[in-house]
């Protein structure tokens, strides 16, 4: 049995799969918290996911990787695939993150796995329940795996996932296998700079992407363009108002939706000249907009990519995961080779 969870800053979601090499995907179960304020109460709300997932599959009637203990009694395996965003080591420690304030060099990996072994050996009931491995990984790597193995990159060997949401993330496989860098940090597209005396960052750079080409990005073009928030005046301004308000035919917004497009193509260009992938997918809960904004940056693509007209260019799609995809990633991870 393969457990994903996805620790967002509002929310942790969780997914029970059997993860078959060459078979559909299958979801025993699914289950989520709000995630709380404090590392230890996160912690134990992951855990409590988790077991709250493997409950679940038990009775949805769950066999995958049971073997026979000595005394006849089964034994289902686990393994534990966690999404977080941040800076995360490969042996599972969280150096820093965005989302989760005061969560600074946190040993995931050790802690839940200590936590839910001890909540596994308290139940009573058959069968024997193992954990045999917990592996944390960034969010958006997990999101891309999820994409390479049922989604949109399915067969490619060169894959770039790039997730517009209220930052950016990304998640790469390189000559078919997922890539985190030496470190296990590869894949924070967001924060390369694009305007070197640009808006401030969170991160303390100026001029990030994702200050451009995401969803706060997004919001912060509208602000600039004197647009204002339907919730009257000294509300601030959200990516979804200037979506309803190019929905809804307004000028401005289109404006405004054209110039976060040319933001979008020019960060893509940026990782195509680097990277020259098979497929750049582009996720993040922006994804479900792509309508609006997608035709421009494949437009802009092709325009600003070196030696446009010499070269193969990459597919660029949008992904085809849906809210679980972190989670479906993370379970995904978990079933991989060591």
């Amino acid at each position: 049995m393969q457990i994903g969870l996805d620790l967002g800053g509002t929310k942790c979601l969780g997914v029970a799969l059997e993860v078959t090499s060459g078979q559909p995907l299958r979801i025993l179960a699914e289950h989520r918290l709000e995630t709380p304020e404090g590392t230890e109460a996160i912690l134990d709300t992951m855990v409590e996911v988790a077991f709250a997932l493997v409950e679940s599959a038990l009775r949805s009637g769950v066999t995958s990787r049971t073997a026979q203990g000595g005394s006849g009694a089964g034994i289902i395996e686990i393994d534990l695939g966690v999404g977080v965003p941040g800076l995360i080591t490969r042996d599972g420690v969280m150096r820093a993150s965005p989302n989760l304030p005061g969560m600074y060099e946190v040993n995931i990996a050790e802690q839940v796995s200590q936590r839910l072994v001890g909540k596994l050996r308290r139940r009573a009931t058959p069968p024997e329940l193992r954990l045999t491995r917990v592996l944390v990984d960034n969010d958006a790597n997990c999101a891309a795996l999820a994409e390479w193995t049922y989604g949109a990159g399915v067969g490619a060997q060169d894959l770039v996932l790039v997730t517009l949401g209220t930052g950016i993330g990304g998640g790469m496989v390189i000559g078919g296998r997922p890539y985190r860098g030496r470190h296990g940090f590869a894949g924070e597209f967001g924060h390369m700079v694009i305007e070197p005396q640009g808006l401030d960052c969170p991160c303390g750079q100026r001029g990030c992407w994702e200050r451009y080409g995401s969803g706060s990005g997004l919001a912060i073009l509208g602000q600039q363009a004197a647009m204002i928030s339907p919730d009257g005046p000294g509300i601030p301004l959200r990516a979804e108002d200037v979506v309803a308000a190019v929905r809804a035919g307004s000028v401005v917004g289109a404006q405004v939706m054209e110039s976060f497009a040319r933001w979008v193509a020019l960060g893509l260009v940026n990782l195509a000249n680097i990277l020259d992938p098979e497929i750049i997918i582009v996720g993040g809960g922006l994804a479900s907009e792509a309508e609006l904004f997608m035709p421009e940056v494949k437009r802009l693509f092709a325009e600003l990519l070196y030696e446009s007209s010499h070269r193969d260019h990459p597919v660029i799609a949008v992904a085809q995961s849906d809210h679980r995809a972190g989670a479906i990633g993370a379970a995904v991870a978990a079933s991989l080779p060591a």
